[in-house]
């Protein structure tokens, strides 16, 4: 057995008024080391108190904003890379703050998974999805599978989350199949064996699921034939060097043969160069998401870019010949 320690340091001043003080300096500092990967030493110091001082507030404003209507989702469009069309939206979470302005999910996202506020976030995420989509439908327009992140969190202490998903489909009235979850592949590590069912309950809701950032993750391949994955993310650390480092094009190419042979779909995430997208269709790719393609955008601006595309409005171009 190879036993290793996280230690955290506080040195006596005289403005620590009691040894409880103390000692909790030192568990800052101990959770610091644990932060920074553990098996290390960290000390206590006026940074570290400033930045847990930032982070309740930041927890305590969160809680508040998800009940004041200060949440935001923006879209960004998954594209179809022979035709270019929109094939699919992603959902992502902003926080429209009163007094900071537009934040992003990497300023709060970690802050709500450990204070527990990613379940309410979690949920209004998917409602709202869920919302736009049914106002995208009525109006006509089809942007294909819309997905949302989830987190560990959320499976681990969310007993009825593929009930309560089940629920919202309904309520906004949206075919389950219109919905993809997207799962990192550190959360399908993290989650115990004991919490697997979840994954089958999800699988019976008709939910699609997806890996996102695929390749940077575990090694081991082994929850592909666990989990009931529909699609492949392939990470935009590794597409951003497909042309530039022959070790990252030879990953890329082999996750883009390894969903074709599970019969699963593929999409390469963070696409931003036309050398990219050519290298992506080259290698039997057949959607990517990325600045190249679109920038997260308001639903506003998304309505706009679908009607832009919509059969409706290609049928009214003169260039178009419709024989009866």
């Amino acid at each position: 057995m190879r036993i290793t320690a996280s230690i955290g340091i506080a040195l006596y001043t005289a403005d620590i008024a009691t040894p409880d003080a103390l000692m909790v300096q030192a568990d800052l500092a101990l959770y610091r080391a644990k932060e920074d990967g553990r098996d290390c030493f960290r000390f206590h110091s006026d940074e570290l108190d400033l930045k847990i001082h930032e982070r309740v507030t930041v927890a305590a404003e969160l809680r508040a904003a998800i009940e004041r209507g200060e949440m935001r989702l923006h879209y960004q469009p998954q594209v179809d890379l022979a035709s270019g069309r929109t094939v699919g939206i992603e959902a992502l979470v902003r926080w429209q703050h009163p007094q900071r302005g537009l934040i992003g999910p990497a300023e709060f996202i970690p802050i709500a998974e450990r204070t527990g506020s990613i379940v309410a976030l979690g949920q209004w995420v998917l409602d709202e999805a869920c919302r736009q989509l049914n106002t995208w439908q009525r109006q006509g327009l089809h942007p294909g599978v819309v997905a949302v992140n989830v987190s560990a969190v959320q499976i681990k202490t969310q007993p009825t989350l593929a009930r309560d998903i089940a629920a919202t489909l309904a309520r906004w009235q949206i075919n389950p199949h219109d919905m993809e979850l997207e799962l990192t592949e550190s959360v399908l590590m993290d989650v115990s064996q004991q919490h697997s069912q979840a994954f089958e309950a999800l699988r019976q809701v008709g939910v699609r699921t997806a890996i996102d950032d695929f390749g940077t993750g575990y090694s081991s391949l082994q929850y592909l034939t666990t989990y009931p994955v529909t699609r492949l993310k392939i990470a935009q650390d590794l597409v951003s060097g497909v042309n530039s480092d022959g070790r990252n094009a030879t990953v890329v190419r082999a996750a883009i043969r390894l969903a074709q042979e599970l019969g699963i779909d593929c999409i390469a995430e963070g696409v931003e160069t036309k050398a990219q997208a050519d290298f992506l269709v080259s290698a039997g790719c057949d959607s990517a998401q990325g600045y190249y393609f679109g920038a997260p955008v308001s639903a506003e601006q998304m309505t706009h870019r679908l009607r832009q595309q919509s059969p409706r409005r290609k049928l009214a171009s003169p260039k178009l010949t419709v024989v009866a």
